[in-house]
């Protein structure tokens, strides 16, 4: 039996045993000296296998929307306690708190429009609360992408000035923004 053989049973054994599959309680059938007592453990442990890549497969998101729905729902609170934590940082003249979470929010704001997709609007299907109008005006939640990818860069400029008037200044521009957006294009 060659290395990579054996290499590959002792995996194919490990993940069998992680699993802990009634069938193999003891992994016994996964012994090469066995495998002559045992002749039905190659087809159990393709059987397995197969049943083991099915289950992985179907329970993945249906389509790349729910992924991206998932992730943008993530993100959005994220933003969300990250601007609340900015507000504090700000009462606190914590600046390189600020600045952290502007960042966030900037990185966020210049990614976001990825994770809307074309029809990955509010459904039963789905836990989105994005309203259908967003792709109808998809030129103006760009611009509110944007500008909220600007308010928190001047927040981050605030910051580092250590400005506490401008940053609040820029804080309250993009919270105004976030705000608008949402009436606009949540359900």
């Amino acid at each position: 039996m060659t290395s990579a053989l054996a290499t590959a049973m002792t995996k194919i054994k490990n993940l069998v045993c992680w699993t802990e599959l009634q069938e193999f309680k003891s992994c016994k059938y996964f012994s090469f000296q066995n495998l002559q007592i045992y002749p039905n453990a190659l087809m159990d442990f393709k059987r397995h296998v197969l049943l083991f890549a099915l289950l992985s497969i179907f329970s993945w998101p249906i389509n790349a929307s729910e992924f991206d729905i998932s992730w943008r729902i993530n993100n959005m609170q994220k933003a969300e306690v990250n601007m609340t934590l900015i507000k504090k940082s700000i009462s606190e003249s914590n600046y390189k708190q600020a600045w952290e979470n502007a960042q966030f929010i900037k990185n966020w704001a210049n990614t976001m429009l990825k994770y809307f997709p074309k029809g990955s609007g509010a459904s039963i299907n789905n836990s989105s609360s994005a309203s259908d109008e967003i792709w109808e005006n998809f030129s103006l939640f760009t611009q509110f992408a944007v500008a909220k990818q600007n308010g928190a860069k001047q927040m981050m400029a605030a910051a580092k000035k250590m400005n506490k008037k401008l940053l609040l200044e820029a804080f309250q521009k993009t919270q105004e923004t976030c705000v608008a957006c949402h009436e606009r294009f949540r359900n």
